[in-house]
């Protein structure tokens, strides 16, 4: 079993298993956690700031100013950016299907997602520290608890 880690930066902390994340991080016994997300999405985030969450506005392809944008095709820069700040362990915005099927992977909607994998696979090969998690919940769970789909939130 990995040693827990004491600092958590969530990129991604609004979508629909973030902002779950979020509320769980601030229960746990990390020594910082913190938020990173574009400006224009700052007011997410009062009641965690409020609840001692750092919040970082920015992007993680700019390491100084860190201001832009969290689309998938850009996760393998932000893999490289959370090597380069020493993180040892990445859970990237991965929650739907499994991509390991032959009959998903010629699908280009999945392009992205399957260069993402591969760049993590080959990261992890290149920085032995450097760990993943894929949380593969099927493509339906995605949308379970959508407010768009009527369903009821999940407790918090």
């Amino acid at each position: 079993m990995w040693p827990i880690s004491l600092f958590v930066l969530v990129i991604g902390a609004s979508g629909s298993v973030g902002e779950p994340l979020m509320k769980q991080f601030q229960h746990q016994r990390f020594r910082r956690v913190a938020i990173m997300s574009a400006p224009s999405k700052a007011h997410k985030f009062s009641a965690a700031r409020s609840n001692g969450i750092e919040l970082f506005l920015g992007s993680f392809l700019d390491f100084k100013s860190y201001e832009g944008s969290t689309l998938q095709r850009m996760q393998p820069a932000m893999i490289e950016a959370a090597v380069a700040g020493g993180v040892r362990r990445f859970y990237p915005s991965e929650f739907g299907i499994d991509f390991d099927r032959a009959d998903v992977q010629q699908l280009r909607f999945f392009r992205d997602r399957i260069v993402m994998r591969d760049h993590l696979a080959a990261t992890a090969k290149a920085h032995p520290d450097f760990r993943y998690t894929l949380m593969v919940v099927g493509q339906f769970s995605q949308w379970a608890h959508s407010k768009h789909f009527g369903l009821p939130s999940p407790p918090t």
